[in-house]
């Protein structure tokens, strides 16, 4: 058994679809008024710069959204009061082979991550990374795999604006955002739509 971190959380597919749409609606709200008051005092509309907007605002409202939710659930379900208690309480009932598993998954993560985006090497090699959000989503907790797609996506833009990393080369700084965070938004999705998938499939074999 996995313990209470295999414990599913209480989402849909929809609800994953529906928060996606929230997040695009609002941010696309913002974008008319955050790049529109800028033409309005500068007397230039940039594009390049509302499309960053709607981009970094819509992954960023997805993740933390989705981070809060499932992390409020773990809260608001747990046994033992304060979250790092029950982080601890669900490692302890957790089996020996998936602890392995979630340890893998970090330290695999953090190395393919870093020679991704934290060599200054040019090389497309973003793709090589996909595959880590997708087998946590498919095997281990929603709570690990929305915190997970969180660091990992903020350590992948933090580095390619920093000016390492496969999308390095791209001469625009805005292109470059637009690229990096728009990566962050696919792996997250992919992540989150396997691990609510399967949290739904689950709950009805229960």
């Amino acid at each position: 058994m996995g313990g209470r971190w295999e414990q599913t959380v209480d989402a849909r597919a929809g609800e994953l679809w529906r928060l996606t749409a929230a997040a695009l609606l609002s941010t696309t709200g913002g974008a008319l008024i955050g790049p529109t008051a800028v033409w309005v005092v500068s007397g230039t509309y940039s594009w390049p710069a509302a499309a960053v907007w709607m981009t970094r605002n819509t992954v960023s409202i997805l993740l933390i959204s989705a981070v809060w939710l499932t992390c409020a659930y773990a809260w608001r379900t747990g046994r033992k009061p304060g979250w790092w208690a029950s982080v601890r309480a669900g490692w302890a009932n957790t089996s020996p082979l998936r602890r392995g598993e979630y340890i893998a998954v970090v330290v695999v993560s953090a190395a393919a991550y870093y020679g991704v985006f934290g060599i200054d090497h040019g090389l497309p090699l973003a793709f090589s990374v996909l595959g880590h959000g997708r087998v946590a989503g498919a095997r281990l907790n929603t709570r690990f795999v929305v915190v997970h797609d969180l660091i990992f996506g903020a350590a992948a833009v933090l580095f390619t604006l920093h000016g390492t990393g496969a999308f390095a080369n791209i001469g625009s700084h805005p292109a470059r955002a637009l690229v990096a965070q728009a990566f962050v938004g696919v792996i997250a999705v992919a992540g989150l739509a396997l691990a609510v998938g399967r949290d739904e499939r689950r709950a009805l074999f229960q």
